[in-house]
């Protein structure tokens, strides 16, 4: 047992002897988002209503916006490099849909979703250039999300007595729930020496609320990353000559 201990410590001596942890805080603002649906017509489940789709092709700031505060946690391995991300993230979506009232005739409204979550990306990347102060770098990877707070509702509406006609309850499962999800990530990042990283990252939804329609939830966006001094392991950058 001693020597499986001893073989397994000097086996991560050497591994961490050619890497670099680095350990920082990360802010991401995402203002372009877009949500479809696979349907024209939306019909709850539990409801009598019946929804038409509005415009809702990619839109800056009126389709919604997400802020992301976290940690950064990353490995560095010559040109590779693995980062772990738990955070924090005010986020909401916007769905554009007429409320039918008749044969050809709708009222337009807007549902919107708000969720407080917690989520960690988990991604890899690969540095395919490098100089003395800047790296740049293609990245992706996948983020568990969970919500502790949720928030649905319509707006554009003056009217106090839809809820007679229509709630946001209609669209869960279809537009937002409570359940756990994944999302996909994909990005670019620059690099300034071992300091901070500048980055433009996209996001995609991998699943949808419910069952009864296919959802997808896109967002695209910059965050920066600043790496605190601290030296965790043998400092290493990963240049071309």
């Amino acid at each position: 047992m001693k020597k499986l201990l001893t073989i397994v410590l000097l086996t991560i001596g050497i591994s961490a002897s050619a890497q670099r942890l680095g350990v920082g805080i990360t802010l991401q603002y995402f203002p372009f988002k877009q949500v479809t649906l696979d349907a024209a017509d939306i019909v709850p489940n539990y409801s009598y209503s019946v929804y038409k789709a509005g415009n809702n092709n990619w839109k800056l700031w009126s389709a919604g916006q997400s802020f992301v505060v976290g940690g950064v946690f990353q490995l560095n391995r010559q040109r590779f490099y693995f980062t772990a991300e738990p955070s924090l993230e005010l986020n909401t979506y916007n769905y554009s849909m007429t409320y039918q009232t008749g044969p050809g005739v709708g009222e337009k409204i807007v549902f919107q979703v708000l969720y407080l979550q917690a989520l960690c990306p988990i991604i890899v990347g690969y540095q395919f250039h490098s100089s003395g102060v800047f790296r740049y770098s293609f990245y992706a990877g996948v983020s568990p999300s969970t919500s502790f707070h949720i928030e649905a509702r319509f707006t554009q509406n003056a009217d106090q007595t839809q809820y007679d006609r229509y709630t946001p309850y209609d669209m869960n499962g279809i537009l937002y729930s409570g359940k756990p999800w994944w999302n996909g990530i994909a990005g670019f990042g620059i690099h300034v020496a071992s300091i901070a990283k500048i980055e433009i990252r996209y996001l995609q939804r991998l699943d949808s609320p419910g069952d009864q329609y296919k959802a997808t939830f896109s967002s695209f966006g910059v965050g920066l990353t600043y790496y605190f001094p601290i030296k965790l392991l043998k400092k290493t950058i990963y240049r071309e000559d």
